[in-house]
Parts: structure tokens; sequence; C-alpha cells
């Protein structure tokens, strides 16, 4: 009897499989969009011969950094293959793991090539999705199908977290809808962050067996050594902001317009009493030209001399304002700054492990993985909470030079959930 309902579940899911290519197929056609291609390789070197492989799915430098202990302890022992829906962040990936390959991936990638090419070990989702079209990036069920029917490896989902989001169109729409049960049941388990997340994804249909709160991997990558920037440019900088005797203000992931305009008036602020204060801004989306320009017109407008990072050809004069429109160094500025901003539902952890006293602004959305964090830190009074522009700047002139000493003391017991997820995978 058994055996009579698994093979109609199986019929039944071939049977919405086949039904949702035949309407995505149409749709591509119809648009003109190619049905499926094989997705290419970026790499610096050679893979390791003796080595397996692992895959994982990367979104962003920000999950790149969350899962960082993690990722290095596989890079010891396997070829890493990351997957990204992203591509521009390729070369960030590939200046950490210089040894790894990047392969861009989206719903109509085929990987039978890549499969036989680099057979992997494991695939392991790092921190989203949990569960189709739910966070703000693209592993679809489509993909995460493929991978499990042309490779049959387990996969993992670590430092897990939900956000919940809806479906941004009629085809995601349809996606979950048909899917959701049967992307649940492609992961062998899920190692997540707070009980909240697995609650979420017991009531959505995972066992109990597969799901299990291991903590956030981000507390135990609080290093305060600065990552090595292979951009020679990069270097120089650093060394003249790191010998420099003027304050140093580093604004790290500001997010949009709306904080850019708060930030900027800080800073304008924050010269009345630091008339000689050196910036470095970092705008979360520096890929995006529009974000781009609505800074450097933000700028502009405060009569700030700005220069973009990406355009110099020398590190050695500093500008009032240095816009770091590059990807994957800022934790490396943070190192030099005598005091830090990070923008809203990001990182606080990078500048505070380096001592830093670190502004933020309020409006932190409960949604994201960097919530809790924010939520712990502020309680515990690390965080420099403000609610306007003159707050911003008001904390930068009090605790200019101060140094964030206790913050790995006072956070020891939040650590621990990269080895505890090691130990459960058993790799």
């Amino acid at each position: 009897m058994g055996a009579c309902v698994q093979l109609f579940v199986r019929f039944c899911h071939e049977l919405r499989w086949f039904a949702y290519r035949a309407l995505v197929t149409a749709k591509r056609f119809v648009y003109g969009k190619g049905i499926t291609w094989t997705p290419s390789v970026l790499r610096q070197t050679e893979a390791n011969s003796d080595q397996p492989y692992v895959w994982l799915f990367v979104s962003t430098i920000g999950e790149l950094n969350a899962c960082e202990g993690f990722i290095k302890h596989l890079s010891e022992s396997y070829n890493l293959v990351f997957l990204t829906d992203r591509i521009f962040y390729a070369s960030s990936f590939l200046d950490r793991y210089p040894e790894a390959a990047v392969m861009e991936i989206n719903d109509t990638a085929d990987f039978r090539q890549p499969l036989v090419e680099m057979p992997p070990q494991y695939l392991v989702v790092c921190e989203m999705p949990c569960l189709p079209s739910d966070a703000p990036c693209r592993f679809s069920y489509e993909t995460l199908y493929r991978i499990k029917r042309g490779s049959h490896v387990p996969i993992y989902l670590v430092n897990g977290w939900v956000y919940q989001y809806e479906p941004s169109c009629r085809q995601d729409a349809l996606q979950s809808r048909w899917f959701e049960q049967d992307y649940i049941g492609l992961f062998d388990q899920f190692l997540v962050q707070t009980d909240e997340v697995k609650e979420y994804l017991l009531d959505k249909g995972a066992s109990h067996g597969k799901v299990e709160v291991v903590g956030n991997m981000k507390f135990d990558n609080m290093s305060a050594e600065a990552p090595y920037l292979p951009c020679q440019i990069s270097r120089s900088l650093l060394k003249s902001y790191g010998s420099t005797e003027k304050p140093v203000v580093v604004a790290g992931c500001v997010t949009d317009i709306w904080e850019y305009e708060i930030v900027v008036d800080a800073m304008s602020q924050f010269l009345t009493s630091h008339p000689d204060a050196l910036f470095i801004i970092a705008p979360r989306h520096p890929e995006k030209p529009e974000q781009l320009e609505a800074l450097m017109a933000q700028l502009a407008k405060a009569s700030f001399r700005a220069t973009k990072k990406s355009e110099l050809s020398h590190g050695d004069c500093l500008s009032q304002v240095l816009v770091l429109d590059t990807i994957g160094e800022l934790r490396a500025y943070y190192a030099v700054a005598d005091i830090c901003y990070v923008g809203v539902d990001h990182n606080v952890l990078e500048p505070l492990a380096f001592g830093k006293p670190v502004a933020v602004f309020s409006n932190w959305n409960t949604t994201y993985p960097s919530y809790p964090v924010f939520e712990v830190l502020s309680e515990q009074g690390l965080l420099l909470v403000s609610h306007s522009s003159d707050d911003i700047s008001q904390h930068w002139m009090h605790h200019f030079g101060d140094s964030v000493e206790d913050v790995k003391l006072s956070l020891a017991r939040l650590t621990g959930a990269t080895e505890r997820t090691l130990e459960r995978l058993s790799l």
C-alpha cells in the first residue's frame, strides 16, 4: 500500500512539473528568451584534483561573510564551487577563495555538464532561501530540482533564515503553490538560527527530524584581523588612512537615497567639530549606477569633495570623501576607522570586531537576519542607536576615539553555531 501511495505522489509531482515546464517554456518562447543554457564557470586557478567538490549557493557577499568560518573549513578539504544569482560578486568570491569556481545560476541553467566535470559531494545553501521566493535572492525549485535530479547528493541549508516574502510575480506564485512542499522535501537537513525559524519551517511542512536550531554563524566570525586585499590601490589607501592623524569616519552599507541624505547631513554636522575629518562611505549597491549617481549628487549638494575608489589610479592622496564603489573591501576599511556607521539591516559585527564605536539608525526590519544581532547588541548598549542625523553626528562627536573592548566577551554565549553545524553534518 505504501509503495502505491509513493508512486501516486510521484506521478502527481511529475504531472505538475510537466505542466509548469510547459507554461514556463511557452512564456520564454513568447518573450524570445532561451529555454536552457549551460552556465559558464569562472575561476582563477585549476581545481585540486585530489579533493572532491562541494557546491554552495551564496547569493551575496553578506552570506559569504556570515558563513565565513564554515566555508573556510570546507575549503581545507574540498574544491569549492559557488553558485550565485548575482554574478557581479564573482570577483569578490574569488579574491577570498582564489582556488574556487563560480557559476551564475537562473531558472534556465542546465547543470548536466558542470555536474559531470565538478561532481559535488554535497550541495549547501548558505542562509537563504529556505523556501522558494521567500528571500531577496533567486534559487528556485527549478534550479534545486535539476541539481538534485542530476546528482542525487545530500542538500543542506546552513545558518537558515526566513524572510517571509511574498512571491514577486505570477510565475513565482505558481511555483510556490505547486512545489513548496517538494522544495522542502529536497533538503536533507535545515540548520537554522532561531526557534522562530524552526517553527515556521515546521508549519510549512518540514519534518521535525530535519530541522534543528544551531544559532547564528555571524557571532563566530568576529575577527579583529583585517582581511588582505589584492588591490594595490586599496592597500596603499589603507596604509594612508592608518597613518593619518585626521579623524576617519566610515559609513558602510548605506542602503538607499533616504539614508544617503541622513548620513551626509551627519557628516556635515561632524565637520563643525572636526573640520579636517576624512570620510569613507560605502553604498549598499555600488553595482547600480542610479544609486551611485544619487549618492554623488547628495555629496556635491553638501559641498563635499568626493572621489570614487574605482576611478583612482593610486592610493597616496586621501580625498575628503572616498566613495567605496567596489565589492568585498568594506571590512578592511572598517579596521582603519576611528568611528563608524552601519546602514540599516546590515552587519554591525564587522566594525565592532575591531573595537570601533558603531552608530546605527533605528528603523531595522525585523524580517532580516541581521535584526536579532541588532536587537541583542542594542539591549546590551553596544550600539549607538540614532533617530536622526543630529543623533548620528552627536554620537560621532561624543564617542570619537572610544574603543568597544568587551563585545566578544558580551556575545560569547551566542557563539558556536559554526562548530555545531560542522558536527551535525559530519563535515
